[in-house]
């Protein structure tokens, strides 16, 4: 099939995409959300940071690049989604049906992997313009999946660290930034600096 293939920058749409070729579909153009005049939305469906760099992705593929801008807002935030014109999964129903009416595209790569909030609404999407939703990480376990992207020489930079817990007391506090940054310095050591393709058996066109 002729995919769009919506990319963050982070490596798991990035190996999504090279699923979706091993498969046998064509990456025909990549499209991407974010938020104008900023780095990073508070956004319950697009990750923002580093989108600065999409462009160069979209370049060292060889790829037309389609964006919109989003202002991440989510009004419908339920287990379900209904249609809402101020929602930001519209948005995302605005750069799809674009895509599909310019390239005849049959169906959207995502690199979702256990947002089931993320799940539903691009389905929702996907259904509304009989586009098919390609998610081959979905549900993956996540060791075994970072191991096959290293297997594989997807190389990544570590742009941002957030982490949301509770915790109680100053000495909860400490040993939760050490556990943390104990499991970051290992994933370092593991996924080496550049945002880059090693697999040169992957072809885009």
């Amino acid at each position: 099939m002729r995919v769009v293939a919506m990319v963050s920058g982070g490596k798991d749409s990035c190996y999504n995409m090279m699923q979706c070729v091993a498969e046998g579909h064509a990456i025909v153009a990549l499209a991407n959300l974010h938020p104008k005049d900023r780095d990073e939305l508070d956004s319950f469906m697009y990750q923002t940071v580093g989108h600065m760099g999409i462009e160069s992705l979209a370049k060292a593929m060889g790829l037309p690049l389609y964006r919109r801008e989003t202002k991440g807002i989510s009004t419908q935030t339920g287990k379900h989604y209904v249609p809402t014109d101020d929602d930001e999964v519209e948005d995302l129903f605005s750069l799809l049906e674009l895509c599909k009416n310019e390239l005849q595209v049959e169906a959207v790569a995502v690199g979702a992997i256990l947002s089931d909030y993320q799940r539903v609404r691009v389905e929702n999407v996907c259904s509304r313009l009989s586009l098919v939703s390609l998610a081959y990480l979905w549900r993956r376990d996540q060791t075994e999946l970072l191991q096959e992207m290293i297997d594989c020489q997807v190389h990544a930079i570590i742009i941002k660290v957030k982490h949301f817990t509770t915790f109680s007391g100053p000495v909860a506090v400490t040993d939760m930034i050490i556990t943390f940054f104990q499991q970051t310095i290992a994933l370092c050591i593991r996924m080496y600096v550049k945002l880059k393709f090693k697999c040169s058996q992957f072809k885009w066109k």
